[in-house]
This record gives structure tokens, sequence and C-alpha cells, in this order.
């Protein structure tokens, strides 16, 4: 690794650790297997390179300061008396427990009317269900109480099956992504993207954040004539995809093309249905 400060091709560089773009004059880290360029904090909190697959990830170690050691004092028990000592104090003695408060007692008579009154409210209650005191119209208000049901974290969580379906169905559309970007089709592109994407990568105008998808397609399109290859994300498969959610997924990978281009991507996507789509793409700009 190599630590630096943040230089002016570093800013707006995502830091591969907490997803944030890198500004002037922080401190960083600089991997020396893949290059990726961290802020210094994070590389110290991840352990090294947060970077999937990189070779030097999780080299770095945190250091703590081992704790402080404290001499073993002998409870007073164990204390040995040296001559002309005054004795130990014994520890005082606990207090004694309280003693249980008698239950107050309750006259037979009171215990006579409750059971009276209870006896009373049941036969009204009867009486109204039976129609005794309704009107000669029968025009009886009838009012119903519907108790709210809170929904519990089972009725969201999925099931391994739907965990392995969803994965399965990011991976494809990322699939598609390497495919439309090698063939150069915006079409392709763009039915894989979501209407309000955004982009952080670099554009005719150097690294920038682009947002909606007609904007990002334009990005593209300026990559694609100036010369690209094939392009491919290293590795990819379901084991990478992180769900956040039953509609919402994360995919952190490496992507090479075949001119010698290579980094660092993130994806986010957002599920509509069955549907998922691209919603967010940030990409060095190295």
């Amino acid at each position: 690794m190599t630590a630096r400060a943040a230089t002016p091709s570093d800013v707006g560089r995502p830091c591969p650790y907490c997803r944030f773009p890198l500004k002037e004059g922080v401190p960083v880290e600089a991997c020396g297997s893949c290059g990726s360029v961290h802020h210094a904090e994070c590389w110290a909190d991840g352990g090294g390179c947060a970077v999937l697959g990189c070779p030097a990830a999780g080299t770095a170690a945190v250091s703590a300061p081992p704790p402080p050691t404290r001499a073993y004092v002998a409870p007073t028990t164990y204390q040995v008396t040296q001559p002309g000592m005054p004795p130990p104090t014994p520890p005082a003695p606990p207090p004694p427990p309280a003693s249980p408060q008698p239950s107050p007692r309750v006259p037979p008579l009171t215990i006579a009317l409750a059971a009276v009154v209870a006896l009373a409210g049941i036969g009204v209650g009867v009486a109204v269900a039976g129609g005794a005191f309704s009107s000669t119209s029968r025009n009886a208000a009838i009012v119903t109480v519907h108790q709210a049901v809170k929904t519990s974290a089972a009725a969201t969580a999925m099931t391994p099956a739907e965990e392995s379906q969803k994965r399965g169905a990011v991976v494809g559309v990322l699939n598609e992504y390497q495919r439309d970007y090698s063939s150069h089709s915006t079409s392709g592109l763009g039915g894989i993207f979501a209407e309000n994407i955004k982009r952080h990568g670099l554009s005719g105008s150097g690294c920038s954040v682009v947002e909606g998808r007609q904007p990002v397609l334009e990005d593209y399109e300026q990559q694609f004539e100036a010369g690209t290859g094939t392009y491919t994300l290293i590795r990819l498969s379901p084991g990478q995809v992180r769900l956040n959610g039953p509609s919402n997924a994360e995919v952190h990978s490496h992507y090479e093309i075949s001119s010698g281009g290579s980094g660092f991507i993130n994806f986010k996507l957002a599920a509509n249905g069955a549907e998922w789509k691209i919603s967010e793409v940030y990409a060095t700009c190295a």
C-alpha cells in the first residue's frame, strides 16, 4: 500500500470501502496490487484493500495496544495479617430479609356483592345480544371493531429459493450489460436501465455524475465512438449479489475491456415486480 494525500486526479473516485467520492488533500491509501485508492480511515477500518478479488484484500491489520495489566490482589479472606497490624475488618452481614406484608382481608360481604354485579352484567349482555332493548323499528346500531394487525418480519422474509431466484435474475441483467456494452448497443442498455439511473464515471467532460436514462446513454455513446472492445465483469456470479430486501440489490466487481482498460465498478439494481433494472452505476475514472 502507499499512504499519501489525495491528488486532483483522485477527486471524484469512489472509495471502494465506503463508496463516497474522494476529496483533494484527504489522507488516502493506494493498494499496491490493484491500484484502488481508499480513504486512510477506511483502509484501516476494513483491514486492507476492500476490492473483491484483490490479492491484497484484508492484508492490512489494525493493531490496538494490549489492555493494561493489573496486579492481582487477594480477597480479604486470603490476605495474611502482618505482626503488629490489626486484623482485617470482616464484611458487614447482609440485612435481614423484609417480612412479607399480610394481604388485606376482603370481607365476605364485598365478595358476594361483586359476584352479584358480575352476574347482572352478564344478563345485560345476553339481553342486548338477543334484541331485548331494541325499539319496535328494530333499527339497532351495529358497531364493528377492527383490530390492527402488525406485519411480522417473517411475512417479508425471503425463502432460500426466493433469494436464489432473485440473485440469478440480477446476474442475468448484468450479463445483458456485458453483452450490450461489448456490442455497443445503446438500445439494449436502455432496456435494462431504470428511467432515473445515476452514473458516476468517465464522460466526455471527464469524471462526472450523470442522472437520467438518456444523458447516461449519451455518455456510453461517447465511449463507444472513442473505441472500446469486449467488456467483462470479473468472476460475475450469484455469490457477488447482495440483496437489500426483496426489491433492491448491489454488486461490487471488477471489469476489464479487451483494449486494456480495467477498474472497479459497483451496480445497484431495483426490482419492479419480477423485472430488475440497473438504477446506479459507480465506475472508477482512472
